[in-house]
């Protein structure tokens, strides 16, 4: 019945085809108006992402299916040719070197046994288990089943950023399954093909089957990635980072520099050893990242830009690599594969390779239940299949269309499910209610602790010890850092997982407008607020800085930090009154005449709402409303 509907499917998508034919080769008459509508169409799959709070890999892929599979509008062997597979590579290279740029040591110092052991004993185990189901589901030879087993084992980067954006996690969860996503890359990728060359080697190509000889090579081969790929990703992070030290490069530089020099140790990396390039690049991003000598903000944006159109248009050309034959390859045995992996094989791994440590186990279950499939599996995959199948090598055709069948079903169903099984464990911080505060003068720790008189979380950063020590001697939670500083999150000072917005009310404007900027993010553009900057920068802050550069402005726009000091040392207090029918938010500040400023209010789910001159909250019936009162004249 299922091959009957399969071949049904694909006479109406050849006879779809050869009616679209016409009109499509009228809209993409060349190869360079393929190129242009592969960009756009990346682009606008991303855009669908952001608009639907979707992974974007999803869009892509299944932009690329319809481009590619459905209408035939994309023909990327034929648009590409042998470039194909460099342009692959070195676009894997790009995107795990810029996951290693985001990277801190300082996560690794706090859940590094957690880490090692998800990437080593939970690897080994899900790899096994996957090999298992390849051999006894998909009817591949053991070799193959290897080779499969060791593309499902990588946990995408690119993927499992935007489910955990989209899960909003405790902070510990995120650094452990970022650094696992990011590491899983190069570790998959060596796996891949060290026994992509164990099938390729004469003997093992006929045999096919598992020996001393076999096992003696997979060793070697695992010492030499390891060791090359860390020593030529070390030597190029060491000869760039001096180089920008002593200014060979000039500033604007920098970032093409960092690229060129990228591809010159991945290629090195992979001279020396196949494709331990990958590792090579993600060590170079990840010691860049962490070292103290240069600045390296703008590579590192640079960087994710550089990703963002690569993902896009990599995943676009990919999916469109599926032609009809490969969709009937897919059956009931493949989805019981996808589900072996996604539901035994990680899970057993997960909970084996975790179970002394520290965390508890809801938090285990919920990795275990994360396995997400990306860009890094499609493009390793698709490299090896692309040769074994040029070989002739038995059911090598199965690889993509199992390797995208995978990212298909574990993206869609880890978007649709992951934000309530976090909720669900307890470990999702939705909408948290916490407020950093920037600035921690004398009403700036008033207002902290009315806040946390409210049970809701504050921490207080400023550049000056007395403050700071003053804050906490009273009980409130204070950093002496500079917000400016990269290092206050990246060095993991500033826990910001109960933190939902910030407040940036120093003295220095240009500092409260950095902070805005510096921090945004971490918060939702909605919940940063400054300070109405003093009259040197003009009656209208909306006439002296952009958008992009400041916050919502707080309070009023007479409220700069001069008038609110001015006002804290002629006495002026917080008070608070709940809203009711009979005292309203204009009877309450009515009563005050023009003594009263309101501050924000928290509604009775207890969110917080500050007021700014873009929007007054709604005052609704049980609310309760914080203003600061200046005393009545003598």
């Amino acid at each position: 019945m299922y091959s009957v509907i399969v071949q049904g499917l694909l006479l109406f998508l050849e006879s779809f085809q050869q009616a679209v034919a016409g009109p499509i080769q009228l809209l993409l008459p060349s190869p360079l108006h393929s190129v242009g509508f592969i960009i756009c169409l990346g682009i606008f799959a991303e855009w669908l992402a952001w608009r639907m709070s979707l992974p974007s890999i999803l869009p892509l892929l299944v932009c690329g299916l319809l481009a590619g599979t459905v209408f035939g509008a994309i023909h990327p062997d034929a648009l590409f040719g042998d470039l194909l597979k460099p342009i692959v590579s070195l676009s894997a290279a790009i995107i795990l070197y810029e996951g290693g740029l985001s990277l801190n040591f300082k996560e690794l110092s706090l859940h590094g046994p957690i880490i090692k052991n998800l990437l080593s004993v939970a690897t080994l185990i899900n790899w096994l288990i996957v090999a298992i189901a390849g051999v006894y589901l998909l009817d591949m030879n053991i070799m193959l089943a290897i080779l499969l087993g060791a593309v499902m084992i990588i946990t995408g980067p690119t993927a499992m950023g935007p489910i955990l954006r989209h899960a909003k996690l405790t902070s510990k969860l995120n650094s452990i399954l970022k650094w696992e996503g990011i590491f899983n890359g190069p570790i998959g990728g060596m796996l891949v093909i060290i026994v992509f060359d164990a099938i390729q080697h004469g003997e093992l190509q006929h045999t096919a089957v598992l020996n001393f000889y076999t096992m003696g090579f997979f060793i070697i081969g695992v010492l030499k990635f390891i060791a090359l790929g860390l020593l030529v990703g070390a030597i190029g992070a060491i000869i760039l980072i001096q180089m920008f030290r002593f200014r060979f490069i000039p500033d604007f530089l920098h970032s093409t520099t960092s690229l060129a020099f990228l591809f010159a140790f991945f290629l090195a990396a992979n001279a020396l050893q196949k494709d331990s390039g990958l590792l090579a690049a993600t060590v170079m991003g990840l010691l860049i990242a962490n070292q103290k000598i240069i600045t390296v903000k703008h590579v590192i944006e640079f960087k994710e830009n550089l990703r963002l159109l690569l993902i896009s248009v990599l995943f676009i050309i990919l999916s469109s690599r599926l032609n009809l034959n490969d969709l009937a390859l897919i059956n009931f045995k493949s989805l019981l594969y996808v589900l072996v992996v996604m539901f035994v094989a990680r899970p057993i791994g997960v909970l084996i390779g975790t179970r002394n440590s520290s965390l508890n186990f809801r938090e285990r279950l919920f990795i275990s239940l994360l396995n997400p499939k990306g860009i890094v599996a499609a493009s390793i995959g698709a490299i090896v299949a692309l040769s074994l199948v040029e070989s002739g090598y038995p059911k090598a055709e199965m690889i993509i269309p199992m390797t995208f069948f995978t990212i298909l079903i574990t993206i869609t169903v880890y978007s649709l499910t992951i934000s309530p099984v976090a909720k669900m464990l307890g470990l999702s911080a939705t909408s948290p209610q916490g407020v950093l505060i920037v600035g921690c003068h004398t009403w700036a720790r008033e207002l902290a602790r009315r806040l946390t008189e409210t049970k809701h979380p504050v921490v207080l950063v400023d550049t000056s010890a007395q403050n700071v020590d003053t804050a906490i001697s009273s009980g409130l939670n204070a950093l002496h850092a500079n917000i400016l500083s990269s290092s206050i999150t990246q060095d993991g000072q500033l826990d910001l997982t109960d933190l939902g917005y910030m407040l940036a009310i120093t003295p220095n404007d240009e500092v409260n407008s950095l902070a805005s900027v510096r921090m945004a993010e971490y918060f939702d553009s909605d919940h940063i607020y400054q300070l109405q900057p003093s009259k040197k920068y003009g009656e209208n802050i909306r006439e002296s800085l952009a958008d992009e550069v400041r916050g919502h402005i707080l309070f009023d726009t007479d409220l700069t930090f001069q008038v609110m000091t001015q006002l804290a040392n002629h006495g002026a207090t917080i008070q608070s009154t709940v809203i009711r029918k009979d005292n309203t938010f204009e009877t309450i500040i009515n009563s005050f005449g023009d003594r009263a400023y309101p501050l924000f209010l928290i509604d009775t789910q207890n969110v917080l709402h500050f007021y700014h001159i873009d929007e007054y909250p709604k005052a609704e019936d049980g609310s309760e409303l914080f203003i600061m009162v200046t005393p009545e004249p003598a």
